[in-house]
C-alpha cells in the first residue's frame, strides 16, 4: 500500500497501488518453505515516517490487513511495473524480516533497534540457509555501526537510511549523533 513520497512523486499524484510480481513472490515463498521457513504473505505499507506517533496507527493498519510497514517496496514495485509496461522483463517482489514491533500485544514492544544479539541470531539463521547479504534499514546515524556489525558477522550489508528519524529537534538530533559516535567507537574498541 503506497503511502510514501517516492511513489507519489513517480505517479505525479495519480491513484495507483503498485504490487509485487506474483511469479517472483511465489518463487520467494517456495524458496523460503524449501529452507524450512513458513513466510507470512500479505500487504505491506510503504511509508516515509517510520516512527509514526499516532496512538492508533498500528492498530488501524492491522485492522486493514497490513502485515508490515517498511519504506521501499512500493517504489520498487512501481518501477518494476513501469518497466514491464515498457515490455522489459523487470519484476519486483520483497521478503522482509521483522526488527521492531509496534503493537502492545507483541512481546518485543519498546525495542527500537536491532541489538548485536538480535543481529547475531539473524546472521546465524541466514548462514544456516546459505544467505550472505541483506538490506539494512535504520536511522541515518545508525548506519555506519549497523553495516560494520553486519560485516564483522560475515554479512554483506546494503544500507537504506530512513527518511525521518526519531529525532524531532536540533537538540535531539545532536544528542543522537553524539550517542551514536560513542556507540560506534565503543563497538570498535570493545567489540559489543
Amino acid at each position: 500500500m503506497p503511502d510514501d513520497g517516492s511513489t507519489r512523486t513517480y505517479l505525479h499524484g495519480d491513484p495507483f497501488a503498485p504490487a509485487a510480481d506474483f511469479e517472483l513472490t511465489r518463487a520467494l515463498v517456495d524458496t523460503a518453505r524449501a529452507r524450512g521457513v513458513e513466510p507470512t504473505v500479505g500487504v505491506v505499507q510503504s511509508v516515509d515516517v517510520f516512527y509514526n506517533t499516532d496512538a492508533d496507527y498500528a492498530s488501524k493498519m492491522r485492522g486493514r490487513g497490513i502485515v508490515a510497514v517498511e519504506m521501499e517496496a512500493s517504489a520498487l514495485f512501481y518501477l518494476a511495473m513501469r518497466e514491464r509496461g515498457r515490455r522489459k522483463d523487470v519484476r519486483g517482489a520483497c521478503i522482509l524480516t521483522v526488527s521492531d514491533t509496534l503493537m502492545a500485544d507483541d512481546e518485543a514492544v519498546g525495542v527500537d533497534y536491532m541489538s548485536l544479539e538480535s543481529l547475531e541470531a539473524a546472521v546465524d539463521w541466514m548462514h544456516e540457509r546459505d544467505l550472505v547479504s541483506a538490506f539494512l534499514v535504520s536511522d541515518p546515524w545508525h548506519n555506519l555501526r549497523v553495516r560494520r556489525m553486519a560485516s564483522d558477522l560475515g554479512i554483506r550489508g546494503y544500507l537504506s537510511a530512513t527518511w525521518h528519524s526519531a529525532a524531532r529537534s536540533e537538540q535531539t538530533r545532536l544528542a543522537g549523533y553524539v550517542r551514536e559516535v560513542f556507540a560506534y567507537l565503543y563497538y570498535r574498541v570493545v567489540g559489543r
